[in-house]
């Protein structure tokens, strides 16, 4: 199942409608060089917490990765049937918080932060019903893979990839969608206790390490942002802007 230019055309007017200044500002694809990165661009990081009092710690706890491929059906993979599950699962925790915004239990004094947070949490929650439909038609896609990044085995981020347009030099692998547990969201964006950070840089890290593994005509990542912190990761990691033609 091909999304790229259909559900990120349809991912722009979505967050058009709920963010219209964010999506002027930082709606770009970015494209990285799989020569340029060296094994000690892709070392392990580790995670950040949020303390009681907000201050940041680095815990002693590494991430762990996981890797699913859409290669088997349901009824053969559990790993994409734990998949389904979770996604499911945060598609209703994300409506649950942005209900708890709306009537008052989690309350955000400052306007502009709440409009920011709720627009935050509705283009997740759109990435996760999207990536949810591959599962809901039982997708069977060797080309479509999804990379989990978890803390004490807590998924933090998921990214779902595909292979992308081949040239007569590399192939190119596609940074489709790029979702965040809705409960993490929350705790960083008001510096709650308990909120990890730093997941996507790693999760980041991972699809590089594992195309420059096992993928070696793989020679460069695209991905389309609308996400200033994941342009900044990414940019961080050596992405650069493409000016996309007609």
């Amino acid at each position: 199942m091909k999304i790229r230019f259909i559900e990120h055309l349809y991912l722009f007017f979505m967050l058009l409608l709920l963010y219209p200044i964010f999506v002027f500002t930082n709606g770009k694809t970015l494209a990285l060089d799989l020569t340029s990165i060296s094994d000690q661009d892709i070392s392990n990081i580790m995670p950040l917490i949020i303390d009681k009092d907000g201050s940041k710690v680095v815990s002693d706890v590494k991430f762990t990765n996981e890797i699913i491929v859409l290669d088997q059906p349901l009824s053969e993979s559990e790993p994409k049937r734990v998949l389904k599950q979770l996604l499911n699962d945060y598609i209703s925790r994300t409506s649950d918080i942005l209900n708890d915004i709306e009537n008052g239990d989690i309350s955000i004094q400052n306007p502009e932060l709440k409009s920011h947070i709720k627009s935050t949490l509705n283009a997740n929650k759109y990435c996760l019903e999207t990536s949810f439909r591959d599962f809901e038609s039982d997708t069977i896609d060797s080309d479509v893979k999804y990379y989990l990044t978890k803390y004490h085995d807590n998924t933090v981020v998921i990214t779902r990839t595909e292979d992308g347009i081949s040239t007569t030099h590399y192939d190119t692998v596609d940074i489709d969608l790029v979702m965040s547990n809705p409960d993490n969201i929350i705790k960083n964006s008001l510096s709650m206790e308990g909120g990890i950070k730093r997941a996507s840089v790693e999760n980041i890290k991972n699809i590089i390490r594992d195309l420059k593994e096992n993928s070696s005509s793989v020679g460069s990542i695209e991905a389309y942002v609308v996400s200033p912190i994941l342009e900044s990761n990414l940019r961080r990691m050596g992405f650069q802007h493409v000016q996309q033609g007609c």
